[in-house]
């Protein structure tokens, strides 16, 4: 929402690498799978960019369109999705969050969790904009708005993280599904304001974290858009930000995306190709906005939490809880790209997933 609100206020000039003349750039889609076995399942983490009714970025958000074909087209080859963006305000006839969860559950998602409505007594009129959909049992959630609800104009925006703990099989996995401060939103990228209240939002994060993981061993997943820029694309060739070496000490977690990619996190904002004329060039500019345009940029993450090895002393017994083994069978950029639309992208984001399996370390 915010994105499309300050892109009305402001263009930022492109910089020279980065030209506005716009062919239809090649856009391969990988085939995601799934597999067959009792403890796997596929994990899916995408900003749908669904904003409040009103709120456009460059033009018609194609709103209806876009929500529909990702229903449609995509949906079905994941067991678990997460997504983010997915807004819902107090308008009464805003009701795409009630329609995805309806045709979703056609799919087969026949659980889900999200937010609670936006608070206006609290002068919040958007809501989080978490959904967290599965084909698997939901056995508890709990839905935690920021203390630290956001500065600029998310203010109005009730952020926060969505908990749910999913059966998988005979075991069980916990996802924090969350969206951070964005740096877009703080007075023009003031330097510092949007870490400063990403760094209180992760401390409200891992507090939760702590609240609902520490009495078992099963596996912890953090995804969603956190916002934290991983790439520091002012040097060649790039290197990660100090910020995202953070995030990963603080969680103690393992990116997947860039284990998968050669410890390079992958491009899921702003992504950009050499047209034939041998300029760089947006691969979409309807979904993203110009500040984003060429800025090929990782937002998005699934993290696994590094989990603590069971210690049973010499003459004590186990409780019986034992370490929970993650398979990592594949992990994907998902672009969903889309043909004879007026948009070649469903989002201005790339979605991450991942097939996974789930097995208890004795077995």
């Amino acid at each position: 929402w915010g994105k499309a609100h300050l892109q009305k206020k402001k263009k930022k000039k492109m910089s020279a690498s980065c030209s506005e003349a716009h062919n239809t750039a090649p856009c391969t889609e990988p085939t995601s799978r799934r597999l067959s076995s009792t403890g796997s399942f596929s994990l899916l983490s995408y900003n749908l960019y669904i904003q409040p009714p009103g709120i456009k970025n460059n033009g018609n958000a194609y709103k209806d369109a876009r929500l529909r074909l990702f229903v449609d087209e995509y949906l079905s080859r994941f067991d678990i999705v997460c997504l983010q963006e997915v807004w819902r305000s107090v308008l009464p006839f805003d009701n795409r969050q009630e329609t995805l969860i309806k045709q979703a559950i056609s799919k087969g998602f026949l659980y889900h969790a999200r937010p609670g409505p936006p608070n206006v007594f609290r002068l919040k009129f958007i809501d989080g904009g978490l959904i967290t959909l599965s084909r698997h049992p939901i056995v508890s959630h709990e839905w935690h708005p920021f203390d630290h609800g956001g500065i600029a104009i998310e203010r109005f925006v009730t952020n926060g993280i969505l908990y749910t703990k999913i059966q998988i099989g005979e075991t069980f996995v916990h996802i924090f599904n969350t969206h951070l401060q964005s740096d877009q939103l703080t007075y023009h990228r003031v330097e510092g304001i949007g870490k400063s209240s990403r760094q209180l939002q992760m401390a409200e994060l891992l507090s939760l974290i702590v609240k609902h993981t520490s009495q078992d061993l099963y596996p912890v997943f953090v995804l969603g858009d956190l916002n934290i820029e991983a790439l520091d694309n002012s040097v060649h060739p790039p290197t990660t930000t100090a910020e995202y070496g953070e995030l990963l000490a603080y969680l103690g977690a393992r990116d997947l995306a860039a284990e998968a990619n050669a410890g390079r996190p992958p491009v899921t904002i702003g992504d950009s190709y050499v047209n034939e004329n041998g300029e760089r060039t947006p691969v979409d500019m309807v979904m993203t906005g110009p500040d984003d345009w060429c800025a090929m940029q990782c937002l998005d993450y699934i993290l696994l939490l590094n989990r603590p090895e069971p210690t049973v002393t010499e003459g004590s017994e186990s409780n019986g809880e034992n370490l929970h083994s993650v398979s990592i069978h594949d992990v994907t950029v998902e672009k969903f790209c889309v043909k004879s639309q007026p948009f070649s992208v469903l989002s201005d984001h790339y979605g991450i997933s991942a097939v996974l399996e789930v097995q208890n370390s004795q077995s």
